[in-house]
């Protein structure tokens, strides 16, 4: 019953923080179907709260905030009399797939490509790194029937196949955001779970293939993270910034931005170009400010809102 509740909270609580979480509900889904004849329905009840209590008050302040129980898409639209026009969801939108294939460039650079062109577009941009992780875990459900077909058959067989759906669930979440919006800021948790995953099965089947000692398997684990770090230090290296990175992380990159006037054109700032992004480097700063941008109070700390006309009302 913990263990349910557990599951379920977190990954509707993930689904609350970003939406790429959405296929992590699988993950209870696939439990529940699993220990079916097990579960009492007053307990399926009683996680089906749970996960609402948990939902509710997101969607709520969602409808408040926007009109849309889930924003920004169209079909979770609420009649109310605030709503944001849909002239602004599809903005919205757009922004996002396209800051999603690639964030260095105006939605207009790629808003003209197929799905294909953009997935090629943005995977032009990867580094080596980042291609292998992501081949890795493209072709993870083929690593994984292998490791299955050269498992032996014991007592841990059967936890294997068990195991393998709540792997394929948390593929879904791969597809999904590949799909959707593919910025490594939020696709990282599913690349590295799978390339870590993927090294674990191939450990685990040269060790039955080849019947490796214990102690071999310690010597060739340490080696091989050592050789493992100094290939990705290798490949990673870059003699125009290396200097810059050496003990610190390199800065953000500056976004472009252009000076507006906000607060029915008395007050000046700075407005975002692309993508309604500001950056950390320029202060004070809209996301895309105009003159229907006004301040709360008397100085910007107490933020802006956007007064809509009469005519998107």
């Amino acid at each position: 019953m913990i263990r349910l509740l557990a599951i379920s909270g977190l990954a509707a609580f993930a689904f609350t923080i970003k939406i790429y979480a959405l296929p992590l509900l699988l993950f209870p889904l696939l439990f529940i179907f699993a220990n079916r004849h097990f579960i009492p329905r007053s307990i399926i009840i009683i996680l089906a709260i749970w996960v609402l209590l948990i939902i509710l008050p997101w969607i709520t302040r969602n409808i408040i905030i926007s009109g849309y129980a889930i924003y920004p898409l169209r079909f979770t639209a609420v009649p109310v009399q605030w709503r944001m026009p849909e002239e602004i969801i599809e903005m919205d939108l757009s922004g996002i797939r396209s800051w999603g294939f690639n964030n260095s460039l105006p939605p207009e650079a790629t808003d003209p490509l197929n799905f294909s062109e953009q997935l090629q577009f943005w995977f032009q941009q990867l580094t080596n790194n980042q291609r292998l992780l992501f081949f890795v875990a493209l072709f993870f459900p083929i690593n994984a029937g292998l490791f299955l077909h050269f498992s032996p058959i014991d007592s841990l067989a059967e936890g294997r196949i068990r195991g393998l759906k709540y792997f394929l669930a948390f593929y879904a979440g791969f597809l999904f955001w590949l799909a959707t919006s593919p910025n490594l800021r939020f696709g990282y948790v599913y690349l590295l779970f799978f390339f870590a995953a993927t090294i674990a099965m191939a450990t685990s089947m040269i060790v039955h293939l080849t019947g490796i000692s214990d102690k071999m398997i310690g010597f060739f684990g340490l080696y091989g993270f050592l050789i493992f770090h100094v290939v990705f230090i290798f490949i990673s290296y870059d003699a125009m910034n290396y200097k810059d990175r050496l003990f610190m992380p390199m800065d953000y990159d500056k976004r472009f931005v252009n000076p507006c006037v906000i607060n029915g054109g008395k007050t000046e700032i700075w407005c975002a170009s692309f993508y309604s992004e500001c950056g950390y480097h320029y202060f004070p700063c809209h996301a895309w400010g105009t003159d229907l941008v006004f301040l709360y109070g008397n100085d910007f700390r107490d933020g802006f809102y956007y007064a809509l006309p009469d005519e998107l009302r």
